[in-house]
């Protein structure tokens, strides 16, 4: 996906939380997804308490490398003015001032590097509000509850649009009893969906439509060639940093000693025909999708793709691709538990029953939006004969 920004009225947003865990892999990674975000022609980013997870240095220099707007309100480094950030944006498209900021909630302060602090948002909106002249105003927030974010959009006159940084998923909402239809959004993290806003003129007001929405869905005729290269370079690099990581020594509860993951060839010597009737889903193809994808070494995918690999570590969890094998896709255990004491005494050991949240576990709003317990389940119903 690519905006050519000099010849179109359209600006690009992105609402932050790109990171959320430490180490060399996720900190690669975040240079490969400001690559992309300037490819698509991103304008500005409104960071959240995950972007600093590498310190405010390394996002600073990313945004600046790329001609990325970091645009954070209220965000306070310990030596003054932050580099790399500014306190707003004020973007021109279609003859319109577009002001644009995020702010962060008081409440994340304890969660940010030390000696970044973040002061007052209400009155630092007041301030670039008074001193930007614009002709729309849209709003991030990050970390603030419904009363919080209601407050704002009362208290807030001129704002246009409100997006909620850091929720999963999108939809959006009106605050009513207001002069005004100001639409709040929620962020769509995770990549999975882009949400739209229509913004028009209107005499002397400004009017909105939407937000819509709409789900990505790879297409590699359409891929951008810079963005696909730097993807597959980085997925390269990926497989060849686990492949030559130090396998780690199979770690044990003294409870795990009984309580062993076995793997599904244990199931299938009492369970044949079930196991028959596993084979023929989804679940047992699990790990072949990740390979196809390049995902099969990535510690955001594997964990759902295999047995055992969920925490805590016990006898016979998943360890690696290379190592475990008999640990691939998501056989019995995954749903069941380990059945390590099960296949020892069946009668007074039975396996864990499947319910609702043992499906969410991996079937997240963010990985599966679409997921409806009842209706899925019967597409991994394995207790009918395949025969």
């Amino acid at each position: 996906m690519r905006r050519d920004t000099g010849k179109d009225n359209t600006l690009v947003l992105n609402c932050g939380n790109l990171f959320f865990r430490e180490g060399e892999v996720e900190e690669r990674k975040g240079t490969v997804i400001f690559q992309a975000l300037a490819a698509m022609g991103t304008d500005v980013i409104a960071p959240g308490r995950y972007d600093l997870v590498f310190g405010i240095d390394f996002l600073g220099k990313l945004a600046t490398a790329h001609g990325i707007a970091l645009a954070a309100a209220n965000l306070r480094g310990p030596g003054g003015p932050l580099p790399g950030f500014t306190s707003h944006a004020l973007i021109t498209r279609g003859g319109k001032r577009i002001l644009i900021t995020g702010i962060m909630a008081p409440r994340l302060e304890n969660l940010l590097p030390p000696g970044c602090r973040l002061a007052d948002p209400e009155a630092e909106i007041t301030t670039i509000r008074q001193q930007v002249p614009h002709d729309c105003f849209i709003l991030v927030v990050h970390g603030m509850e419904d009363a919080e974010i209601d407050h704002l959009g009362r208290q807030i006159v001129d704002l246009d649009l409100l997006v909620i940084g850091d929720r999963p998923g999108i939809f959006n909402r009106h605050i009513g009893e207001l002069p005004r239809p100001l639409v709040i959004g929620n962020n769509s993290r995770g990549g999975q969906q882009v949400a739209w806003l229509d913004l028009a003129v209107n005499g002397g007001g400004m009017t909105t439509s939407g937000p819509r929405t709409m789900r990505l869905a790879a297409n590699p005729k359409r891929e951008d060639g810079i963005v696909a290269a730097a993807v597959a370079d980085y997925e390269h690099w990926r497989g060849e940093f686990f492949r030559q990581q130090p396998q780690p020594e199979e770690q044990r509860q003294e409870i795990a000693t009984l309580n062993a993951y076995l793997g599904a060839g244990w199931c299938s010597r009492c369970h044949a025909e079930i196991n028959a009737g596993w084979s023929t889903t989804a679940h047992a193809r699990a790990f072949a999708v990740l390979r196809q994808m390049k995902r099969e070494h990535d510690p955001e995918c594997v964990a759902c793709h295999v047995t055992g690999g969920f925490p805590p570590p016990i006898t016979g969890s998943f360890q690696s691709p290379e190592t475990s094998p008999r640990m691939l896709n998501v056989q019995c255990e995954a749903c069941h538990g380990p059945a390590g004491r099960h296949v020892m005494n069946p009668d007074n050991n039975p396996l864990e029953p499947v319910t609702e949240n043992t499906c969410r576990r991996c079937h997240t709003p963010a990985t599966d939006p679409t997921f409806d317990f009842a209706a899925d389940r019967g597409l991994v119903d394995h207790r009918r004969s395949t025969r």
